[in-house]
């Protein structure tokens, strides 16, 4: 069986202080992590997010803002399943 894959990455650069992304942005990286399907805790989505914009340290504006992004987006797909019957 083949491994899921993602949709293909939003252009949100990797590199950038926390303060210069915005929360669409995160959102968007934490959307393409997810859409893999795969189960992942909050710790685990958070330090993929992390990777995937360049974050070596676990600084507490970074842990904020990724997890700030992370509740919203899992709200926002509670929301959908719910609105579509779909859980």
């Amino acid at each position: 069986m083949d491994p899921p894959t993602r949709t293909p990455r939003p252009p949100v650069s990797a590199g950038r202080k926390i303060n210069e992304y915005t929360q669409d942005e995160l959102r968007a990286v934490v959307r393409w992590i997810m859409s893999d399907t795969l189960l992942r805790t909050h710790d685990q989505l958070l330090k993929e997010t992390m990777q995937a914009l360049g974050f070596l340290r676990r600084g507490t504006k970074i842990v904020d803002a990724i997890s700030r992004a992370i509740a919203l987006e899992q709200k926002s797909l509670r929301e959908l399943r719910e609105a579509t019957g779909m859980w």
